[in-house]
């Protein structure tokens, strides 16, 4: 599953778990650093002034066109408020409001964790027994691998296992991507360890269908949505109504729109970019839990804490959760953001900051977090690619023609060279009698020459901005297909 898509006005029924504190303004020379506010426990409606004036400031410095936020304290709405635009060129005036819809992402796992928490599945049983049709290349790992499996990410899936695929619509239905994960060789093995994949709960999600008869979107519906009161949430975008107020995506680079798993993801470096701050010598684990990414002391204090982030190609979510508090916080965005990583991983900082005003965190402590965290993303991600192909709608500059020959040459069918059916066909063909396109799943776009052996294929997706064709010739004068140096394809003989 590729996420749900819900309104801002109903996350109160989502959260079910909170406390207090500070303020944060932007430096005026400087919007990554705070200033120096005096730290005092305040009231929730000073609270909720300060969190409104800090995160105004953020969503301004980080150019995305609109942001929403939730604060839930035990079953009172604290606050839910949009910032900024659902849509920047098709509607510049249609503002962000509780009423807007963003997709989720795989906050949608959390989800379908919950349905089968409800459904009473036992978590021990095996996914083949759910689902005869459905198997594994690997055949222990078929006749093993558990729902625990699945829901704690210790599956021999990989991370990116079928995205590529998926983001280019190869698959007709989820079902149809499942159904072809018998055809691939998987690269890890039975239970080897924590390995974040999305395709465990796309499996998951069929494990849902064939026990209720619907799918993971119509139970959903029915057993959780519809009794909490959450009236807009949707499995799908194309499922909401039209008079809903979707939040549309868009890419931004430089200001430009366009468990129970132990696991260390999110420890060192990695995890303090995204604004955790966890101590391994402390001698507790931090986890992954089922449909949850974080499971321990990763916030100030030690405090209980876990959350579910999601990202889509064009939005991003960061969750909160203080059980011991009954506090939760949610933060969306409809601008994924594609520069440097302290823009990057914005969001997740906000998200902690908040959380610090709300537990009544010390001044100090909430400016050295964030500065460790802005450090550390940077570090990683020091530069952002914003592609002129991409953010300032230039195609990249052809500096080879191919001649008529090598059109006709490359133009046919193509299978993949490894795993047919899982990866799917491609095609090149030539339009208008001089332009070559490259097909593959439901995206199709020009082919532009750099070398004899390298193209672009200027098409913009989730993956990429642009993606790399390269061109080989067989010993038996077929051509083959690179994209991205990751598929390989071979021309078919008529």
């Amino acid at each position: 599953m590729w996420g749900a898509c819900l309104c801002l006005g109903w996350l109160a029924s989502l959260c079910v778990v909170a406390d207090s504190f500070s303020m944060f303004k932007p430096h005026k020379t400087d919007v990554n650093l705070p200033e120096q506010v005096a730290s005092l426990t305040s009231s929730w409606d000073v609270k909720k002034l300060r969190i409104l004036e800090f995160v105004t400031a953020q969503h301004a410095a980080s150019g995305s066109p609109g942001w929403a936020l939730a604060v839930v304290h035990h079953n009172e709405t604290l606050l839910a408020q949009g910032f900024g635009l659902n849509e920047v060129v098709a509607n510049p005036a249609n503002q962000v409001s509780p009423d807007s819809m963003f997709h989720i992402g795989s906050v949608t796992k959390t989800m379908v964790a919950v349905a089968l928490a409800k459904l009473v599945l036992h978590i021990k049983s095996f996914g083949s027994r759910h689902l005869p049709w459905f198997t594994l290349h690997d055949k222990y790992a078929h006749t093993y691998t558990t729902l625990h499996d699945l829901l704690g990410m210790n599956s021999v899936f990989a991370e990116g296992d079928s995205d590529y695929q998926a983001s280019f619509g190869v698959y007709s239905s989820e079902r149809d991507m499942v159904q072809r994960l018998g055809s691939y060789a998987t690269t890890r093995t039975y239970r080897q360890g924590y390995a974040y994949a999305n395709v465990n709960f796309a499996i998951l999600g069929q494990v849902v269908q064939a026990v209720t008869n619907q799918t993971w979107g119509e139970y959903l519906t029915q057993a959780i949505w519809t009794p909490l009161g959450m009236m807009h949430t949707y499995d799908w975008a194309e499922h909401a109504p039209a008079d809903h107020q979707l939040s549309k995506g868009h890419f931004v680079c430089n200001g430009t729109v366009a468990g129970h798993e132990i696991q260390a993801v999110f420890v060192g470096a990695m995890g303090t970019s995204w604004g955790y701050h966890f101590d391994p010598k402390g001698g507790r684990a931090l986890g992954a839990g089922y449909g949850i990414d974080v499971v321990g002391p990763s916030m100030y204090r030690n405090l209980d804490y876990f959350d579910k982030n999601g990202d889509t190609a064009e939005h991003q979510t960061r969750t909160g959760f203080v059980p011991s508090r009954g506090l939760g916080v949610v933060l969306l965005n409809n601008g994924q953001l594609m520069d440097k990583g302290s823009n990057i991983q914005r969001l997740s900082r906000v998200r902690t900051y908040v959380l610090g005003i709300l537990l009544d965190i010390p001044q100090n402590e909430l400016v050295a977090a964030w500065n460790e965290s802005v450090l550390a993303a940077d570090a990683l991600y020091p530069v952002g690619d914003c592609k002129a192909a991409a953010f300032d709608s230039t195609p990249p500059t052809p500096t080879y023609h191919p001649s008529d020959a090598v059109k006709e040459w490359l133009a046919g069918e193509y299978t993949a060279m490894a795993y047919p059916d899982f990866v799917g066909n491609a095609s090149i063909y030539v339009q208008n009698k001089n332009q070559l396109v490259f097909k593959y799943g439901t995206y199709a776009g020009p082919l532009i020459g750099l070398t004899n052996t390298t193209f672009v294929w200027n098409v913009f997706v989730a993956v990429a901005p642009a993606v790399t064709v390269r061109i080989a010739k067989l010993p038996n004068g077929l051509p083959t297909i690179a994209i991205d140096d990751m598929f390989a394809f071979v021309k078919v003989l008529a």
